[in-house]
Parts: structure tokens; C-alpha cells; sequence
């Protein structure tokens, strides 16, 4: 399971279960550098490692669990990659993404 951070700062118990919405941001963490990965030429294995990201972005976005979300990438790469997606999801199924 991937990790979640903050929850545990929350108190929601007075709160109706359908107003407990909170904006997330999800990271996919880099992949494990496989000797595949390994045998391309760099930009090759960029591209290959851009395409597993956005595999998993993809993913987590399909899970229908999120709304309003959107992909996001690092301003500071040139070109760079979609690393995370952020979008509003019930608390309840955080968990549930996370894996």
C-alpha cells in the first residue's frame, strides 16, 4: 500500500460522512530501474519511464474515486513528467487509492 500522510490530524467525527471531502495530492513514485530499463538508450528509457508514471497516474484517476482532478509535473524539469495527480476524494476511500 502506498503511504498516507495527515489523516491522522483529522477529527471528522462530527462531520456527515458525505461532507467528508478533502483535496488530495497523489504521487507515483519513479519506477525501480529494471534491466530492461537499463538496455535502452536514455532518451528511450525517459520515455519508457514518462509512460509507466503516467501508466499509474492513469490508474489512479480511472479508480472514478476522484473528482476534479488534473495531472501535475515538476515546473522546475524542462519538458518533465507527470508525477502526481491532484483532485477532491471522500476521506473513506483514501485508503482505498493509496493501494
Amino acid at each position: 500500500m502506498g503511504r498516507v500522510e495527515g489523516l491522522e490530524n483529522w477529527d471528522l467525527a462530527g462531520v456527515p460522512e458525505q461532507l467528508q471531502v478533502a483535496e488530495v495530492t497523489i504521487f507515483v513514485a519513479y519506477p525501480g530501474l529494471t534491466d530492461e530499463l537499463l538496455a535502452q538508450k536514455p532518451a528511450e528509457r525517459l520515455k519508457a519511464i514518462a509512460q509507466q508514471m503516467r501508466a499509474g497516474l492513469e490508474a489512479v484517476a480511472a479508480t472514478g474515486k476522484l473528482s476534479k482532478w488534473k495531472l501535475l509535473k515538476d515546473a522546475n524539469r524542462r519538458g518533465g513528467r507527470f508525477d502526481r495527480v491532484r483532485g477532491e476524494v471522500r476521506v473513506g476511500d483514501i485508503p482505498s487509492i493509496a493501494q
